[in-house]
């Protein structure tokens, strides 16, 4: 159901600001706007094409949850807030505003830092000041951390997904910022761990499928070994519309690792996976579709997080495959992700 908001715009202050329904008339009719989540559908060449599709990604989340969290932390009306926020971006730069996520912040905050320590003269000095007035709205969530989700709060909650349809709508919230959280915030390597074994073991001429794609963090560690043949898969299409942007897939394809992967048997020399055999999303099963789509002599390399081997069902599901005559395990090994050790994983190769 979509959120009202109500808009005042008679000329008194309105005191409180808020998103509740106002009661009384004012000299100027109040205008309902609801938030709604919209994805299209445009046609390819629609010349409003790259707009709509920001739009489409950033219509996923819920805006007024920061919002309220913001309010909280400053004593800012939530109403006060929205209007702020949209007649900045509306009149103030459009899309660089939106575009405008935490990584660019903090180097705004850099250039500040950096302006300090130089000793600036008169004129640098006062466009300091004038470069810290801009951007200190935008730094609040740098500042006040526990008015919103960290991204470690949304790993843990990407980990309780109970469904595909749940994890499809959480994915497709988290797309716009999860590069951001996982590589940056947290750190996390295990795509360059993937990319990395592949390339000790085939050709960068090699057919490969990146099966758990998200953005397209596997696919960029791929691509800097060399292979330049690469597909993605993965069950968000707003994931994979990130991916898209960054070039470096050829074929995006939307599927559920829980069902029969689209595609034919044998179809790729190689398939790998970072950060999808976890808890709540894919399974020990995947495994047969993993080496389904792998041909005769090609390669599975797969992270599966080390609590998760074992009580997900990996090490009795390698042991039936092996049994089975389809796969050789060619090495398992545990590997941290990251920096600090606080996350590892089992990193697979399988030779089909």
């Amino acid at each position: 159901m979509p959120t009202a908001l109500v808009f005042d715009h008679s000329d008194h202050d309105a005191g409180t600001g808020t998103v509740a329904p106002v009661t009384a008339r004012n000299a100027r009719e109040p205008e309902l706007v609801d938030l709604v989540r919209w994805s299209g559908p445009w046609p390819d060449d629609d010349p409003d094409a790259n707009f709509k599709a920001d739009v489409a990604l950033y219509a996923q989340a819920d805006p007024l949850r920061t919002l309220r969290g913001l309010s909280g932390a400053t004593g800012i009306p939530v109403g006060a807030l929205v209007r702020y926020v949209l007649a900045r971006w509306a009149s103030e730069g459009g899309s660089g505003l939106l575009e405008l996520g935490p990584t660019m912040t903090r180097r705004l905050q850099e250039v500040c830092a950096h302006a300090e320590a130089a000793g600036a003269d008169g004129d640098r000095l006062a466009a300091y000041h004038q470069l810290r007035q801009m951007i200190s709205w935008l730094a609040h969530p740098l500042d006040h951390p526990e008015v919103y989700d960290g991204p470690a709060e949304r790993v843990a909650q990407a980990r309780a997904l109970t469904s595909a349809d749940e994890a499809r709508s959480f994915y497709d919230g988290w797309a716009v910022s999860y590069d951001d959280d996982v590589y940056g915030a947290l750190g996390f390597t295990g795509p360059t761990a993937v990319a990395e074994q592949l390339a000790t073991l085939i050709a960068p001429t090699a057919r490969v499928l990146d099966v758990g794609c998200g953005t397209g963090a596997v696919g960029g560690a791929l691509a800097a070994q060399g292979f330049d043949v690469v597909d993605g898969l993965d069950l968000s299409p707003k994931m994979l519309r990130i991916a898209g942007y960054k070039g470096l897939y050829g074929q995006l394809i939307v599927a559920d690792l829980g069902e029969r992967l689209p595609v034919e048997d044998a179809a790729y020399d190689a398939v790998v996976s970072a950060g999808t055999f976890v808890a709540g999303h894919a399974t020990s099963d995947t495994l047969d579709e993993l080496i389904r789509v792998t041909r005769p002599g090609g390669y599975v390399v797969t992270t599966v997080v080390a609590e998760y081997f074992e009580a997900g069902g990996f090490r009795e599901a390698l042991g039936r495959l092996v049994g089975a005559g389809l796969i050789t395990i060619v090495d398992e090994r545990t590997v941290a992700v990251t920096a600090d050790g606080s996350t590892n994983v089992r990193l697979v190769t399988l030779a089909r």
